[in-house]
């Protein structure tokens, strides 16, 4: 293999350390193989912000603009199975239950 970069010899001088799988347990104090990943790979700030953030949250307001607010009055008073909303920005389909 030809190097012929100006950094070559340099990096091929310091090759990256190869730890083994024990000296990473020891060195991240941890059993566990994912959270051994997080602690190799992601600096300790990060993880400790990602930690403090919580878990990933699942439920969004479904009803959080003044749009989807019209909608779901919209929705209510509506005879028809079907309701179909589009604008520059939005393109939203509703339909009833068994529809």
């Amino acid at each position: 293999m030809i190097m012929a970069a100006p950094r070559a010899k340099q990096v091929a001088g310091s090759p990256p350390e190869q730890p083994t799988i024990e000296e990473l347990r020891k060195r991240y104090g941890t059993d566990d193989d994912d959270e051994l990943i997080l602690r190799a790979l992601v600096p300790e700030p990060d993880l400790k912000k990602m930690r403090e953030a919580g878990p990933v949250k699942r439920d969004f307001p479904l009803l959080s603009s003044i749009e989807l607010d019209q909608v779901q009055r919209l929705m209510r008073i509506a005879k028809s199975p079907v309701v179909q909303i589009r604008s520059e920005t939005l393109s939203l389909d509703l339909r009833r239950p068994g529809t």
